[in-house]
């Protein structure tokens, strides 16, 4: 059954659009769709609770010279003279003495980059090496504790096999922790998808044959608009090349969409003077405005498949069986000089009342009839 999906905007287009244009034909070399981004990173993070960092928060630094970043939840700014810090060999370090601060933070937002209000930004003293150290600081409200390691080997990466799903998916995903080439195994790795609205869903993550960790999450219920991006988290902690212990997290971005319709049957196929139509039918579970566009090549003089149009096409569909044609203008088609096969590339079909992915296929249709 279809989950309860909310109504397009009263205020959308329903009138209906066909048109494709022409691709440089020296455009030969378009790449098939990438894979599903995989994401990097040498930093981790946590929100700290007040009493956590009264006590002292456990600090593993591999590498000399780390960035913390400091964002207490109330905006009350944290300066180095309300931190402490106790250095691997026990010495206990006052902040003013042990970090070095960075300028206010607001600048850098100028430069694309998103800060809280009262974020404080610091460098831990390069002199003072790396090891297990504890941060120490009295904040009336949880703070998010950010540890980036720009100079360290040691990274988390995360990479779902589909960046696109639908609620009650299952949805594999990877990850691996590794110094250089180097596979490490993680002593700990927790791993959940976060809604938009901020539900979390726990999964598992399990030695992958390989090397790296595998597990498949069952995409839970809607929490959020349709075609919302949720958040991958994973978060592992392990031993580098040298023995020094690491934290690492990572996020990645998955969409996940309602299944208002879905592609059905076999294309239609015809051809006349006004050109080539790719005839997609679409069986409709909740009415919107649905939208089509793919990249038509064709088979140039060498034997080799060359784009040759991009067609796009879109209209209101009711609930039900219903389609939609993509169509390529005539003098396009003559103009590239091509012939058949054709292939229909890179289809995306999309609810654009919910402003959301329904299919991405790489290869969607191969035509031999030579008569088109």
């Amino acid at each position: 059954p279809l989950p309860a999906a909310p109504p397009p905007p009263p205020s959308i287009d329903r009138a209906p659009v066909a048109l494709s244009w022409p691709i440089d034909q020296a455009a030969d070399d378009l790449a098939d769709r990438p894979p599903p981004h995989r994401a990097d990173s040498r930093a981790w993070w946590q929100i700290a609770a007040p009493a956590q960092l009264a006590a002292g928060l456990p600090l593993p630094i591999s590498e000399p010279g780390a960035l913390l970043r400091l964002s207490p939840q109330d905006g009350a700014p944290l300066t180095a003279e309300q931190l402490e810090l106790v250095a691997p060999d026990g010495a206990v370090l006052p902040g003013s003495d042990a970090l070095r601060p960075l300028p206010d933070p607001t600048h850098l937002a100028e430069a694309g980059a998103a800060f809280s209000p009262g974020t404080s930004l610091f460098t831990l003293r390069s002199d003072l090496g790396a090891g297990e150290f504890t941060l120490r600081a009295v904040t009336s409200a949880p703070a998010l504790v950010y540890v980036l390691e720009r100079a360290s080997t040691t990274h988390l990466s995360l990479a779902p096999a589909s960046e696109l799903a639908f609620a009650g998916d299952r949805v594999r995903v990877a990850a691996d922790l590794r110094d250089g080439d180097t596979v490490l195994s993680a002593s700990s790795i927790e791993a959940a998808l976060i809604a938009p609205d901020g539900a979390r869903t726990g999964f598992t993550l399990a030695p992958a044959p390989a090397g790296g960790y595998t597990g498949e999450l069952d995409v839970p219920a809607h929490h959020g608009p349709p075609g919302a991006l949720y958040t991958l988290q994973v978060d592992a902690t392990g031993a580098n090349a040298r023995g020094l212990r690491v934290r690492r997290s990572v996020t990645n971005a998955l969409a996940v969409s309602l299944p208002t319709a879905r592609l059905a049957g076999p294309v239609a196929t015809a051809r006349d003077d006004a050109g080539l139509r790719f005839i997609l039918a679409v069986d409709v579970g909740a009415a919107s405005r649905f939208g089509a566009s793919a990249v038509l090549y064709g088979t140039n003089d060498r034997g080799q498949p060359q784009p040759i149009a991009v067609g796009q096409a879109a209209r209101w569909l009711e609930s039900g069986p219903g389609d939609l044609a993509l169509e390529f203008d005539a003098a396009a088609l003559s103009a590239a000089g091509m012939r058949a096969p054709y292939e229909l590339r890179d289809l995306r079909f999309v609810d654009q009342g919910r402003v959301q992915i329904l299919h991405r296929q790489a290869r969607a249709l191969a035509v031999t009839d030579p008569t088109l």
